[in-house]
């Protein structure tokens, strides 16, 4: 009874009243049994079902309380269709997020609808609606459900219509094989994604070339959008995997038309065949059509949205590996990095505030750059704004350590290197290694050689021989941009950080990693 008091209370009015009772509500003499209930429940302290009965009925109680429990059953479901019928006044379809909403809501009204025959007709047309909307947005799992069940009422009393059972079914057995085909896509796709953690890239490429035809055959017979995507997600991972680069560029071109056409897939599927093609031709050197394939990617989205923002970090960070410091700069200066603060997490936030201090610091390396940020980065600020960062003991915490260390350095502030090396080397030996994260390994090794050899260049380069070869015999990660691995390629740093060291002059640059230096501003402007 206390449940159907609230429920009461949210929806009390006289249309609701009238609607109940089929009366005037306003009108004493035509309130009818279901009008004087409400009425009933309004008083709190009437909640056992006997003291109910007699208020209720009043000299004509017998004593039994059935005839009340009946019309509470009757009041149940005259009050669920008053629920639809507000609910459905203002649906929302006014995008993808609220459709589906909307939808899952009104599915769920329906299939209650369904179980009452005085209602059948009523959750014939909410599951059409659900059927209508769901397709539009081809939400395959909703499409089935509510084929299936528009299916079964089509075949039943009032609403039997053997033509449109008929249809509906066959549409019910169309989308479950759509669902079947991308369920096998997924859990193959999670049969991969678990290799990938302990297994070589060939036998994962074994694993997956028995299944290619079949994933090519699923995207050209089914047209849902769900489908296609993971079947050509499942073929990019392949393809990624087998090194076959045009492949992979051919796959996501394929993948964006189809998935374009319509209006069911979501943007960000999209984004990962955009993606795809980047880190193809980032790994290619191919700079040009990444950042040109970037920038296409980023005219879709809305300058200062959190995507915007994601998609541009890696137009930063390609741009450092093209030595493209003064694209870099200017990328990161086209966005205000503190507006980010209020549409992202924490840790989000502060990544970007890494990357800031990394382009700081090209701006004390790099001949032409000295003024392209205004004011000089006080390296204090630092630690603040990475505070979730630096307590993480992981490969990101790195970065923190790194520009420490590289800023004092550059900075030639020698004392503080002493009294950082300490602390930076325990860093490397308890979360580096030489298997696990080789590149990052071999360069802070490299690094702290440089104190001990007194700050001299040909000295370092001779203490840190073997580490230095470990570094050019290992390949730059090729999602650097994806997992902000190696913001400035390490011997790129290597030699800038050593152009700062007593004796450089002395040192055979051909002996050192990384490319050459650019020596005035159009150098790392124009490449």
């Amino acid at each position: 009874m206390e449940a159907i008091y609230e429920i009461y209370d949210l929806l009390k009015s006289s249309r609701a009243l009238e609607y109940l009772g089929g009366g005037h509500a306003d009108d004493p003499a035509e309130r009818t049994l279901l009008q004087r209930f409400f009425d009933l429940i309004l008083e709190k302290d009437r909640y056992d079902d006997d003291r109910a009965a007699a208020a209720l009925y009043g000299k004509g109680f017998d004593g039994t309380h059935k005839p009340y429990q009946k019309l509470k059953h009757k009041f149940k479901y005259r009050l669920l269709n008053l629920l639809v019928v507000m609910e459905d006044l203002q649906p929302d379809y006014s995008t993808k997020e609220a459709t589906i909403k909307t939808l899952y809501r009104e599915q769920a009204i329906a299939q209650i609808l369904s179980l009452k025959k005085s209602s059948s007709e009523l959750s014939v047309e909410v599951f059409k609606r659900v059927y209508k909307h769901a397709t539009k947005h081809q939400m395959l799992t909703i499409m089935e459900e509510s084929a299936g069940k528009l299916a079964t009422l089509y075949g039943l009393g009032a609403q039997k219509n053997h033509t449109k059972r008929k249809k509906f079914r066959a549409r019910y057995y169309a989308h479950r094989e759509a669902n079947n085909a991308k369920q096998w896509l997924i859990d193959l796709y999670a049969d991969t994604i678990e290799m990938y953690r302990d297994s070589p890239n060939q036998e994962i490429v074994r694993f997956l070339e028995p299944h290619v035809e079949k994933t090519k055959e699923i995207i050209a017979n089914f047209k849902f959008h769900n489908v296609v995507y993971m079947g050509h997600v499942v073929l990019q991972a392949y393809y990624q995997l087998s090194k076959n680069s045009t492949a992979v560029i051919e796959n996501a071109k394929a993948a964006i038309a189809r998935l374009n056409t319509g209006e069911g897939a979501l943007f960000i599927q999209i984004s990962v065949f955009y993606i795809g093609q980047i880190t193809v031709y980032a790994q290619l050197q191919d700079f040009d059509r990444a950042l040109g394939r970037l920038d296409n990617l980023l005219s879709k989205l809305e300058p200062g949205s959190a995507n915007y923002y994601r998609f541009q970090e890696h137009g930063i960070l390609i741009a450092l590996h093209a030595e493209r410091y003064a694209e870099a700069i200017e990328r990161y200066q086209q966005l205000n990095a503190r507006k980010l603060k209020k549409s992202v997490s924490a840790q989000a936030y502060q990544e970007w505030m890494l990357l800031e201090a990394y382009l700081k610091l090209l701006t004390e390396m790099v001949p032409g750059l000295e003024n392209a940020f205004g004011s000089k980065f006080r390296l204090a600020k630092l630690r603040n704004d990475t505070y979730l960062i630096a307590r993480q003991k992981d490969t990101l915490n790195l970065h923190v350590y790194l520009l420490e260390f590289c800023f004092a350095l550059v900075r030639r502030r020698h004392g503080q290197v002493i009294d950082r090396v300490e602390a930076f080397e325990k860093y490397v030996q308890r979360y580096l290694g030489a298997k696990s994260t080789p590149r990052a390994y071999y360069f802070c090794k490299s690094l702290v050689q440089i104190p001990r050899a007194d700050f001299h260049a040909v000295r370092t380069h001779r203490y840190a021989k073997a580490y230095l070869k470990g570094l050019e015999e290992t390949e730059v990660d090729e999602n650097y941009y994806a997992t902000f691995s190696e913001v400035i390629p390490y011997g790129t740093l290597w030699r800038m950080v050593c152009a700062k060291l007593k004796g450089f002059e002395y040192l055979d640059a051909g002996m050192l990693p990384g490319r050459s230096l650019p020596t005035s501003p159009s150098d790392h402007q124009t490449k």
